[in-house]
């Protein structure tokens, strides 16, 4: 499994980062099937767990069914360079567009780290109040833990996660 991606800066006057974009899935349990966001992860070599931007939470699971979804899972505290956040781990499927096969994607299940918030308060203004800006969709070791990393800004696919079956 190959997958590419792209380098860009994830703010302005910020050395390039790399990422690759997914299809995500997660289960809506208002009418029992999958619903589906566009996501692009920023690879990041230091996050041990996969994480999903608020916004990104939001279109995917949406408001109505975040009591279902997240409130019925135990938040668990993670913590990294900023300090330690709050997060739900909440099945989801990762497909990745597989650059060496002809069927297309390559899929990868995960409980990946949704963030918590408080109901009292809009989703959108926690995040910008306490970081200036949302953060970014990460994606940590536990899903690209076992593939070949390769980050090269002198190659025209600057991204590749490769996965080959040993």
């Amino acid at each position: 499994m190959s997958i590419n991606g792209i380098a860009k800066p994830p703010s302005p006057g910020v050395a390039p980062a790399p990422y690759v974009t997914s299809l995500v899935f997660a289960e809506d349990p208002e009418v029992d099937t999958l619903r589906h966001v566009t996501v692009s992860f920023m690879v990041d070599t230091g996050a041990d767990r996969t994480v999903l931007s608020l916004r990104k939470a939001r279109q995917l699971i949406g408001i109505a069914n975040w009591e279902t979804v997240c409130r019925r899972r135990a938040p668990v505290k993670v913590g990294s360079v900023g300090g330690s956040q709050t997060y739900w781990k909440v099945p989801m499927q990762l497909w990745f567009w597989d650059t060496d096969a002809q069927s297309g994607f390559a899929s990868i299940d995960r409980a990946v780290l949704v963030p918590f918030y408080s109901e009292a308060q809009d989703l959108a203004e926690q995040y910008s109040e306490r970081q200036g800006s949302e953060p970014m969709s990460l994606l940590g070791r536990d899903v690209f833990g076992e593939m070949r990393f390769e980050f090269d800004l002198s190659k025209p696919s600057p991204v590749v996660l490769d996965h080959s079956p040993t």
